[in-house]
């Protein structure tokens, strides 16, 4: 038998490689692209010019000099992907030259969001202090900007910034902070004072502040409850929002099933699927992978397969949820390690066809696994199908793969 299975193994082995040398070759370009000398006199090309350049210099004169194209203002896409190369080279001085010219720009919008995208990206290059001088350079500041000023801090978990700004900001400026502010001050509290400071402050907005506190505002606090392990205070933050009648959303659902999964309770996570129907609350991808995780973490394949299945968009285009490689991978891993290949055959074959490539140790076992059960065609095809998405190291591991088998 043993004979068998490595006369098998090494014909298909061989066939697959044998081509590698070739494939590469025909993917090799023949030449530049034909838009790199169109004239850039769309979006469309613009984008498609800076995405291909990797001149910094290059790239902040293509984007100033096509300002007068339609809609260039509004085109966010653009002005991401430019900060990003630009930071991204360790050119936070043309990220500077781009931003501040837009400022300055007479065609340029004076809007409050226009000046709230400039702070985004500033943000976005790790560049806090120029964040906060755009702050102070808006004409016309509303509780809107000073949310985007704490969610910089937030993000950068400066929390004793976004108390402190929280303080000052709205005894310079007269703006008076709303729920949604309040909410950012929530999140800074919880990581600082802790869940009880936070909670008092909640209990406190409708009577000290006449603001009533929304579904984000409990969120805030039942994500702060999962992450510190408080239990007592997630269920009371439950029984407060049923009490007050409060819309659950997605993330309310999401956190909940956390906490069962947490508890080794996944089959209760799941349950909360018909309560989010009733309520006409649809699943995210969080919701997939919380419930994916959770059974596989109790061992339950059978059930997260169930749940995959349930909650993943068909084939037929029924709507549902798109899976992540994050999905894959940890759906693989557990099939793979229980010995469960058939199922995790075709779980990767779905995740190679949407070009995911799963880590080598998990796709290694997967094939060993089939050769054994002397499912030799379905072992070759998933070996020409991961050299076809895999690059690098991961290649490399594949023409090993060979020798390293344990036969």
């Amino acid at each position: 038998m043993a004979a068998t299975i490595r006369r098998h193994w090494t014909s298909f082995l061989s066939r697959c490689f044998l081509s590698n040398a070739a494939a590469n070759a025909a993917s090799t370009p023949s030449g530049p692209s034909a838009s790199s000398s169109a004239p850039l006199n769309s979006i469309g090309r613009l984008k498609s010019a800076i995405r291909a350049e990797s001149d910094p210099e290059r790239i902040l004169a293509l984007f100033q000099s096509s300002t007068h194209l339609h809609h260039f203002y509004r085109e966010r896409p653009l002005y991401q992907m430019s900060v990003h190369k630009l930071a991204r080279s360790n050119r936070r001085d043309l990220v500077e030259r781009l931003l501040e010219s837009q400022k300055s720009d007479p065609a340029a919008p004076k809007s409050e969001g226009f000046f709230i995208r400039i702070m985004s990206l500033y943000t976005e290059a790790s560049m806090p202090s120029h964040a906060v001088r755009t702050f102070e350079q808006i004409p016309e500041r509303t509780e809107h900007s000073l949310c985007a000023l704490l969610t910089i801090y937030l993000k950068k978990r400066r929390y004793d910034h976004v108390i402190e700004l929280f303080k000052r900001i709205p005894r310079e400026t007269g703006i008076e902070p709303g729920v949604a502010a309040y909410n950012i001050l929530l999140s800074a509290l919880c990581e600082t004072a802790g869940i009880d400071t936070a909670r008092k402050l909640l209990d406190e907005l409708p009577m000290r502040k006449d603001l009533q506190p929304n579904i984000i505002s409990y969120n805030t606090i039942l994500t702060a409850c999962l992450k510190y392990g408080d239990e007592e205070s997630f269920d009371d933050i439950l029984k407060e929002i049923e009490r007050k009648v409060v819309a659950q959303n997605v993330v309310t659902y999401n956190l909940r099933m956390s906490a069962f999964c947490k508890r080794m309770k996944s089959f209760k996570a799941e349950e909360l699927l018909e309560t989010m129907a009733s309520e006409a609350v649809k699943p995210n991808l969080s919701t997939l992978n919380t419930l994916v995780n959770g059974f596989c973490k109790e061992g339950d394949l059978e059930s997260a397969l169930r749940v995959f299945k349930r909650l993943k968009v068909t084939n037929d285009g029924k709507e549902g949820v798109l899976p992540c490689p994050d999905t894959y991978v940890v759906l693989l891993r557990g099939l793979v390690y229980k010995g469960n290949f058939t199922s995790a055959q075709h779980i990767c074959q779905e995740c190679l066809m949407r070009g995911f490539a799963p880590p080598f140790a998990v796709m290694k076992a997967l094939v060993i696994g089939l050769v054994k059960d002397s499912k030799f065609e379905e072992a070759e095809d998933l070996v020409d199908k991961m050299r076809k998405v895999a690059n690098g190291q991961a290649l490399h591991s594949w023409k090993k793969f060979e020798t390293e088998l344990p036969l």
